[in-house]
């Protein structure tokens, strides 16, 4: 553009005597010469651990502005570069306008800073123990110290509760460390304890006895379950040991996968016990695979013929696991099939046991003309092999021809040469002929030449691998042995040899996939291989097997002379079940009955979820004590013994019984904790850990509402509801009739409450009589004096045949849910 202004007048003609007119037109013309405004970034570092030599960088980049656009001219680096750790790295930008101004360039640097960023490895000692005589309160203690290393230096010690040579109490105390580097670099907390006791001291923790290990299965599209399982028993030398904690509880929601579940136990010294067993929950697949048939067959025979041979491709099947197993061609490609329509069926089976099928039809006709048409045959392509200089021949293998016929059939007569036979060097030719039911002969010809090479072999052979392999076995069952098909392979030089299986055919498999390689060698030395797997899975088939019921240990009571009977508590028998879970259902006579003198049989009868029963038998023996007072018996658990006559008395202290007080009164047996609090049982009293929201020594205290835990409406319906972080309700139902008839399989409930305000509404829904009814709920949790209330309004939709009977397919009426079972009652409705 110009700078500055100018004028111009215009002019035009407007008639024949030469009249002119016109106007004066003035313009100004700007010129830019303004560079754009660079906003550059202050310099930038990051920190990397020692020993990185070099890091992307994705630092913050210059922006630029001016009236019009704006391009980046030239820049030495861009954000995401790779920038060597130690060094600082001077970068540029440089911008320009559309006028072509040149803004002065933006620099700064970028500097990578190596720092410790790993912090000391601690080696922590285990507990320690010092023994001293009876009666000393404390002592001085010199116990190994933890240490510490550093890979910058040497590791320093921040923070320390004792030292070694302190004076420690009686009983336990918690040492602690704390280690650091010179970098701030901060290990965590070493943690020990020092055990101060007597000689005579317990120091044996109990002995936990867990549940077997639980495996559910889940539809797919379901990430959590809730969980019931047994308690765990516990066993200590002391004859007391008290449950302290399980972590996570029975009913807890459990994700897919497995998950640790702790049980903790305290004997009367502290020493604490624990054992760990796990609950897996898996994706069951009940889908069978889609089976695609090849389209159906027609085919003509002379008269005469009665019957054909016919291949036919095979069927295709996919299915959701990604593997699909032919099972059965009935009948098999290749057969014979007499005139007229014949069926052949293909079925095929996923992993899980799931079976797919389909049918597709064969139909030979007779023909009503001469069969004088010959095969058409069709060859090979033309094969060149070459050789080692010095070698004159190679021996070729080759695919067969194939050939088609109006009959159906062709028949190979001849191959000349054979397949595998040595070819010399030069071309050779080779010629099929096929020959159809009417004798019309039809022939190809391929050519196979041999020439001498010139260049080392180095292409290694090719190798295909046989199919993978799904096999299924029984619960319980880890292991299967394979029998599989070699992989083939081929190479350029016509030899290859098997170097390698592993594992081989007929190994023993274990649970889940196992890859099986195979390697081939070529005469140069070159080597090919290829992989498949095998998958062993568990079988979902009908469980026939009773649980498996362990008695306590058979015992004897002793009373005194002239007492005919006595009050026994036992401890409960356990089961295991491959089905992973078992109800008790029996126990004849009862723990707590009053049993005569001489031996009694309890039997336990325990039943899995298919209704199958275990049972195991337990005796009991009441004997009656000799003459021998005090003076050649010992009461347990701090009781006094006291002889009357010849016999003697065990004065129980409160919260312990049986004849020499050998039983610790489970306080918690009652069930005093309320709101689904855990009750922990201790001598002669119980506490409550209360879940959040309740407090009070029962729990009975209710600060807010959760649908966590049981419910029970006016029916007696039970729902177990299981909300999750996120707001997703997890869930069982069971209606009254089956919790009397102890049916175990409930309901699944699915639904969701939102976390953002207390007393929320939610709603959920039940799918029942595999998919004959469908009920949903929706409703709102209130405290109605100080007890949990659920409100909720259901509908209830029933599956009809007809439209006509639609209006009766719904009904809708009101529930009341409660923690506790109800007086039978019809619902509002």
């Amino acid at each position: 553009m110009l700078d500055g202004t100018d004028s111009a007048w215009l002019f035009w003609r407007t008639d024949d005597v030469g009249t002119d007119t016109g106007f004066r037109v003035t313009w100004r013309a700007t010129l830019d010469t303004s560079p754009p405004t660079v906003d550059c970034p202050r310099d930038q570092s990051l920190e990397v651990d020692t020993g990185t030599t070099s890091i992307p960088f994705f630092y913050e980049e210059p922006t630029a502005t001016d009236e019009g656009a704006v391009r980046i001219l030239s820049q030495s680096h861009r954000p995401g570069d790779v920038f060597v750790s130690g060094r600082v790295t001077a970068v540029f930008y440089r911008f320009e306008d559309a006028a072509g101004n040149v803004a002065p360039a933006c620099l700064f640097f970028v500097n990578v800073l190596q720092k410790d960023m790993t912090p000391p490895v601690v080696v922590c000692p285990g507990d320690f123990t010092e023994y001293v005589s009876p009666g000393v309160t404390s002592a001085e203690v010199l116990y190994d110290e933890p240490t510490a290393t550093d890979n910058g230096g040497p590791a320093l010690v921040l923070t320390q509760s004792h030292a070694p040579g302190d004076t420690f109490p009686f009983g336990s105390t918690r040492v602690s460390y704390t280690f650091g580097d010179r970098d701030g670099n901060t290990a965590p907390d070493c943690i020990f304890y020092v055990f101060v006791t007597d000689s005579l001291a317990d120091i044996i923790p109990p002995d936990v006895n867990c549940p077997m290990d639980i495996s559910r299965p889940v539809s797919q599209g379901i990430s959590f379950l809730p969980v019931s399982f047994p308690d765990a028993t516990a066993t200590d030398n002391s004859g007391t040991a008290s449950f302290v904690s399980v972590d996570p509880l029975s009913g807890s929601s459990f994700a897919l996968g497995t998950t640790d579940v702790t049980f903790s136990f305290i004997d009367p010294s502290d020493n604490i016990g624990t054992c760990t067993f796990t609950i897996t929950i898996y994706v069951v697949d009940t889908t069978s695979p889609v089976v695609t048939c090849p389209p159906d067959i027609a085919r003509s025979v002379l008269p005469g013929v009665t019957s054909l041979d016919v291949t036919f491709p095979s069927a295709t099947a996919t299915d959701d696991s990604g593997t699909a197993s032919l099972v059965s061609v009935n009948p098999p490609s290749g057969s014979s099939f007499p005139l007229g329509p014949t069926d052949v069926s293909f079925v095929f089976e996923d992993p899980s046991g799931n079976d797919g099928s389909c049918t597709f039809r064969i139909t030979i006709t007779t023909r009503t003309i001469t069969d004088t048409t010959p095969p058409e045959v069709t060859c090979p392509p033309d094969i060149t092999r070459s050789v080692l200089p010095g070698v004159t021949s190679l021996a070729v293998t080759f695919q067969s021809a194939t050939a088609t016929d109006d009959s159906g059939t062709a028949s190979l007569v001849s191959v000349n040469p054979p397949s595998g036979s040595s070819f010399p060097l030069g071309p050779s030719d080779v010629s099929f002929v096929f020959e159809d039911p009417s004798g019309n002969d039809g022939s190809c010809t391929f050519r196979i030449t041999i020439t001498t090479s010139t260049i080392t072999d180095t292409i290694p052979p090719v190798v295909t691998c046989p199919p993978d392999i799904a096999r299924s076995v029984l619960p319980g069952v880890t292991s299967l042995a394979v029998t599989f098909q070699s992989a083939t392979a081929t190479d350029d030089s016509g030899t290859v040899s098997l170097v390698s299986v592993n594992p081989p055919s007929g190994s023993s498999f274990p649970l889940g996939p196992t890859d099986v390689s195979f390697v081939f060698e070529d005469p140069s030395g070159n080597q090919g291989s290829c992989t498949f797997r095998i998958t062993i899975t568990t079988s979902t088939i009908l469980d026939t097997t009773p649980p498996v019921v362990t008695c306590p240990l058979n015992f004897t009571r002793l009373v005194p002379r002239g007492v005919s009977s006595l009050r026994v508590v036992f401890p409960d028998a356990t089961a295991t079940d491959d089905s992973g879970r078992t109800t008790l259902v029996s126990v004849d006579p009862p723990s707590g009955s009053l049993f005569p003198l001489g031996p009694t049989e309890i039997t336990f009868r325990f039943a899995d979820r298919s209704g199958n029963v275990g049972n195991c038998t337990l005796c009991v023996t009441i004997a009656a004590l000799g003459p021998t007072g005090c003076g050649n018996t010992s009461c347990e658990n701090g009781a006094t013994c006291v002889t009357v006559g010849e016999d003697f008395v065990c004065e129980c202290l409160p919260g312990f019984v049986g004849d020499r007080c050998e039983i610790d009164i489970n306080e918690c047996s009652s069930l005093p904790c309320l709101n689904g609090g855990t009750c922990i049982n201790d001598v002669d009293q119980f506490s409550c850990l209360c879940r959040q929201g309740y407090s009070g020594i029962n729990c009975g205290i209710v600060g807010f509402c959760d649908l966590e835990g049981d419910w029970y409406n006016e029916c007696n319906d039970r729902l177990s509801l299981s909300p999750t972080s996120t707001g997703l309700i997890l869930g069982d139902y069971y209606s009254s009739i089956e919790l009397i008839t102890g049916y175990n399989n409930p309901y699944l409930v699915v639904g969701y409450i939102s976390r953002r305000c207390d007393f929320s509404s939610f709603g959920f829904i039940v799918t029942q009589n595999n998919g004959k009814s469908t009920g949903s709920w929706s409703g709102q949790c209130h405290l109605c004096d100080g007890q949990e209330v659920l409100y909720t309004t259901w509908t209830h939709r029933l599956r009809v045949d007809t439209c006509a009977d639609t209006r009766k397919a719904t009904r809708v009426g009101q529930d009341k849910w409660t923690r506790y079972k109800q007086d039978q009652a019809p619902r509002e409705a």
